[in-house]
């Protein structure tokens, strides 16, 4: 089984942190944690990664990358010349794009790279946020799926258009919906309760996001990540994961004063376009 631990970093940024057994802390068992290896997926900053990486007396042996951004790549350089051997160099896994120039072992499409010897993930191609995006899944590495999204899907939304089109962020994302219901999902920001608001004011009549917004407050005022999250709440609560529905459409169309039918991919440009500016 993949343990896995966020690192908050930056303002809103989750690093995710995989290793084999459970993190137990120095200050719980009053001794030096037992050595182990981990990895680390889209390490925006090197320093806060390594602070965990000390404090749990863990070796870096992989970082994997899922698209180009500063927040999910400035962080690289600095742990692979913290903890790279001549012998022993760190793998990065990512995109293959000129962006990226420290990525050592690109992925594509179906890749699946082995963890600790025992855990896959695969490789999943989903452009529209940038145009090199890609996620990590594993369905079988622990008891339920597990998706590693970076900026493709965020717990009620989605990421911006920085590269790609909103056809391929579309169809990226009805990808992502078609994995299992009880896949948690890993997305890259604490994002929650902004984009709860919006998917409000989309669909103002579903009660689902009136609960989901009240369990996401009191999380927050706990310091407690929304993040994991289950992909059937999305498919209920989620309005970019939702544009086949009636409600969705109507709320698009009267947004934008549309009076003809519209296809699946307009009505997701035009609420992409009305989140950007919400």
């Amino acid at each position: 089984m993949l343990h896995i631990s966020p690192i908050p970093a930056l303002s809103d940024n989750y690093f995710w942190l995989l290793t084999e057994h459970p993190l137990l802390s120095p200050t719980s068992i009053q001794q030096e944690p037992t050595p182990q290896t981990a990895y680390i997926i889209d390490p925006g900053d090197g320093e806060a990664v390594l602070q965990v990486l000390q404090r749990y007396n863990l070796t870096l042996v992989g970082i994997f990358i899922t698209h180009r951004h500063y927040d999910h790549v400035d962080g690289i350089r600095f742990l692979v010349e913290k903890h790279s051997t001549a012998h022993a160099p760190i793998p990065v896994y990512g995109p293959k794009t000129e962006a990226i120039p420290q990525i050592t072992h690109p992925v594509f499409e179906g890749d699946a790279i082995t963890l600790f010897e025992k855990h896959a993930l695969t490789v999943m191609e989903t452009p529209g946020h940038t145009e090199e995006h890609l996620v990590y899944y594993s369905e079988t590495a622990n008891n339920t799926p597990i998706l590693f999204c970076g900026d493709t899907l965020f717990a009620a939304g989605c990421g911006r258009l920085m590269g790609g089109s909103a056809e391929q962020l579309h169809q990226s994302l009805q990808r992502l919906a078609a994995l299992p219901d009880n896949t948690q999902v890993h997305c890259a920001h604490e994002y929650t309760l902004a984009n709860l608001h919006f998917a409000q004011a989309v669909e103002p009549n579903n009660s689902i996001l009136d609960q989901r917004i009240a369990d996401t407050i009191k999380d927050r005022e706990n310091d407690k990540p929304t993040v994991p999250f289950e992909l059937l709440q999305e498919k209920q609560s989620n309005p970019f994961l939702r544009v086949r529905e009636s409600t969705v459409q109507a709320a698009v169309k009267q947004r934008w004063d549309k009076t003809h039918v519209l296809s699946e991919v307009d009505t997701f440009t035009l609420l992409r376009r009305w989140k950007d500016n919400f």
